[in-house]
């Protein structure tokens, strides 16, 4: 998945990544997609040569770990962090958690243009490192989705 912002920090005009060429809204779509959370271990279905299996879908990844994601994004509104998860004035570029597993994934963006790009990311990481801290000890998992 990939995201790209304006060097001014402003809405681009089109929706497509500049990378991919995938619209931006593809995260938020695969997050409200139906699928099913698997509550343990699954047997493997094993298929032979030219056979396909029929309604085999599943998400991958962490948005198939749950079935009730939200997504808030700091795009023309100051983004204001879930309370629930925690109290905070940091406002990542999106946040988005699952109540019912209480996983939570910060993202923030880093323009692919910006000079000393690996500084700039490890300055973000310390910039949210409390942030992520806070949420652990109120009992919220942290995944990754940079």
């Amino acid at each position: 998945m990939c995201f790209q912002a304006q060097p001014t920090w402003g809405l681009s005009k089109s929706p497509d990544c500049k990378l991919c060429g995938r619209p931006a809204v593809h995260l938020d779509q695969a997050r409200r997609a139906q699928k099913t959370v698997s509550k343990g271990p699954s047997l493997i279905t094993f298929v032979k040569v030219g056979q396909e299996v029929k309604g085999a879908k599943s998400a991958s990844g962490i948005l198939g770990t749950a079935s009730d994601w939200k997504l808030e994004v700091d795009l023309k509104n100051q983004l204001k962090f879930p309370q629930e998860i925690t109290v905070t004035n940091l406002r990542p570029d999106m946040v988005m958690w699952s109540p019912s597993t209480k996983q939570v994934s910060l993202v923030e963006l880093t323009v692919l243009w910006e000079e000393r790009i690996e500084e700039s990311f490890e300055r973000k990481l310390t910039k949210y490192q409390a942030l992520k801290e806070s949420c652990v000890e109120r009992g919220w998992r942290h995944g990754v989705l940079q």
